[in-house]
């Protein structure tokens, strides 16, 4: 499926949620492209974007085009951006952040509208996030 904007291709991943975006620059988004993001996101809940290359600042940026960026309140964000909190895991870990599923922090009164994740080094195999619609369950 291609999205509003003629150069972004949105590729639905499965029957119950979730998208690959492609031909994006998150970097460097206009209103118009992030107006048909925005509407993918509306659409599969779940958006994938490979090979993307965001600085700190950047990524609070696009953040923040979704909603005041929130900072997570059981770990500390980087001292430069608080609202960014790194996971990092050794090869050695075996459980996840959380311990079992993570919800995005939507035990709270008013949760996030969204949680971003970006992915700085994977292993070759394994370490996989899985994803679940509440709408569909």
């Amino acid at each position: 499926m291609v999205g509003a904007i003629p150069n972004i291709e949105i590729r639905r991943l499965s029957g119950a949620l979730g998208a690959e975006v492609e031909c994006v620059d998150l970097g460097q988004i206009d209103d118009a492209t992030f107006a048909a993001i925005y509407e993918a996101f509306l659409v599969h809940q779940v958006l994938v974007f490979a090979g993307q290359k965001l600085d700190a600042d950047a990524y609070t940026a696009l953040a923040s085009r979704f909603g005041a960026p929130a900072i997570y309140p059981f770990t500390e964000g980087l001292e430069s951006h608080p609202e960014i909190t790194p996971l990092i895991k050794e090869a050695h870990q075996t459980s996840n952040f959380g311990g079992m599923w993570y919800a995005g922090t939507t035990y709270q009164a008013a949760p996030p509208k969204a949680t971003m994740l970006m992915a700085r080094e994977t292993p070759e195999a394994g370490g996989d996030t899985l994803f679940a619609c509440q709408y569909k369950a």
